[in-house]
């Protein structure tokens, strides 16, 4: 998987950081490390869904959560990973390092808490350096809504021969469901492109093993036997695109849009309940890390408008500033040359 961080001091946001002064900080991603050098670090919790404090979770959806790095399969179960009044299935799916808990409806209206024990380990043996919990509310009903996809990359002319094709959909999948589903062919010859898939945060990337053929039409598909986290099959709407490839490679790192950020920049009233946003000069490959205080959020990519935005789970504090910061990579992997900052400030109550 690519490497981008976005956050904020005391604030964390998926490809940037957001740091708040007064308070607050930013967690490791625990990635492990390679060759010689011992991997001491302990995984940590970078995305779940239902977020945390979630309202109106249909009674039916499963519960997943997704590690800082490869985690030992044999740590992941029922003991390890629990929902308070439930018996479920674990299950873990290696690729995005995300383990999902599936259930029987559960009760309406009622309050869950998910408990991720010191038990589970990365395969270095590292165990968590502390159990992680958070909470949510069932709604009345169960999820009969079908996901769909709402923006893809790319969808143009002239496309890098080195480009990912990435899709995001309007509600979290059922990884197991959704890593066969998607399939790149030639246009006119029907012949498949071979590559991997990678489902981060509610985008699926498609990188093929080698580069693309150059000034070729190709056509992307994400079939609908991919399903939401309640088993609702994906919408046939937009799930299948096109785009044509150019000659040429993509070897310019990507930007950020100055002026774009949301909150503004240097702006001394953000409500408390503002989303964390930034555009890009081009289509950026998905991220996980977003989060506030160490508490993930939710992360939505719109490839429409190259925009990402992470919608926190708790509140940002009144009178607190907080700085984002932004390192990410485009489709063809390459890095942003350096770090992007922007600061703010969230407003008083009157």
């Amino acid at each position: 998987m690519r490497k981008t961080v976005l956050a904020l001091t005391s604030i964390f946001i998926a490809a940037a950081l957001l740091t708040a002064c007064g308070g607050g900080g930013s967690s490791a991603d625990g990635t492990a490390t390679t060759g010689a050098v011992k991997d001491v670090i302990a995984p940590t919790v970078t995305y779940m869904t239902p977020a945390t404090g979630a309202a109106g979770v249909a009674i039916d959806s499963s519960v997943t959560v997704t590690f800082s790095e490869a985690i030992d399969p044999a740590s992941i179960n029922q003991q390890t990973f629990t929902v308070s009044g439930v018996q479920g299935v674990v299950t873990y799916e290696p690729t995005s390092k995300t383990a999902m808990f599936t259930h029987p409806p559960m009760s309406t209206n009622s309050t869950y808490t998910v408990t991720i024990t010191k038990g589970i380990k990365d395969q270095a043996g590292n165990s968590m350096g502390s159990a992680y919990t958070w909470t949510f509310v069932t709604s009345s009903s169960t999820d009969t809504v079908a996901p769909a996809v709402i923006s893809v990359a790319p969808m143009a002319l002239n496309v890098p021969v080195n480009s990912a094709i990435t899709a995001a959909f309007s509600e979290p999948m059922d990884i197991s469901t959704v890593n066969g589903a998607f399939t790149v062919r030639e246009t006119i010859t029907a012949a498949s492109v071979a590559g991997s898939t990678e489902y981060i945060g509610g985008a699926v990337t498609f990188t093929p093993s080698v580069v693309l053929k150059g000034n070729t039409a190709y056509t992307a598909n994400i079939a609908t036997t991919a399903s939401d986290l309640a088993g609702n099959r994906l919408s046939a709407t937009n799930s299948s695109w096109s785009f044509t490839t150019s000659s040429l490679r993509d070897e310019i790192a990507p930007k950020v849009i100055v002026g774009s950020e949301i909150p503004a920049n240097a702006s001394t009233n953000a409500p408390v309940t503002s989303p964390i946003s930034i555009m890009f000069d081009e289509p950026i490959y998905p991220f996980l890390f977003g989060a506030i205080n160490g508490i993930p959020g939710t992360v939505l990519f719109d490839y429409t408008n190259n925009r990402v935005t992470m919608t926190p789970s708790q509140s940002l504090t009144p009178g607190f500033t907080y700085t984002g910061y932004v390192h990410a990579a485009d489709l063809a992997g390459n890095p942003m040359a350096e770090p992007y900052t922007w600061s703010f400030t969230v407003q008083r109550p009157l």
